[in-house]
């Protein structure tokens, strides 16, 4: 049985799994124009270059500053997936641990609710019979 707060539950973790997917495609545009900036300078040192040509120390340095720059997008990119991963792993957790409250007490509430109705139908079942019974009284004494 669902409750309004199980919906909202449900539309966080929705809207929660969305905003990811919006990171993740924005960290794939990133490193999609990453690899097109690579293959940029590759075109550029090919026709800049004489074949055979060593880099000068600056290119070079750039170029460690460039592979250095992905390495760390990379790590990034791996850190922030685990955080969400474990994230939501956690508000999956608890939001389990809720409904499982919730049912208990829900089945408690039913328990109760059933007990009073046998109960109430046991009462009603006695003030029945005892209605037949002064009903036939009733009935035997008019008839003497």
């Amino acid at each position: 049985m669902y409750t309004n707060d199980d919906d909202d539950l449900i539309l966080k973790l929705e809207n929660l799994i969305k905003q990811n997917n919006i990171l993740q495609e924005a960290v794939a545009r990133i490193r999609d124009e990453n690899v097109l900036l690579s293959d940029r300078i590759s075109a550029l040192e090919k026709t800049i270059l004489p074949r055979g040509e060593e880099f000068s120390m600056d290119n070079k340095n750039k170029l460690d500053r460039h592979n250095w720059c992905n390495e760390e997008l990379r790590k990034i990119e791996s850190l922030t997936d685990d955080n969400k991963k474990q994230s939501l792993e956690k508000q999956i957790e608890q939001t389990k641990e809720e409904l499982t409250k919730q049912n208990i007490e829900l089945k408690k509430q039913m328990e109760s609710i059933m007990k009073y109705n046998k109960e109430e139908q046991n009462y009603l079942e006695k003030k029945i019979d005892q209605t037949k019974e002064e009903l036939t009284q009733q009935l035997k004494q008019q008839m003497y």
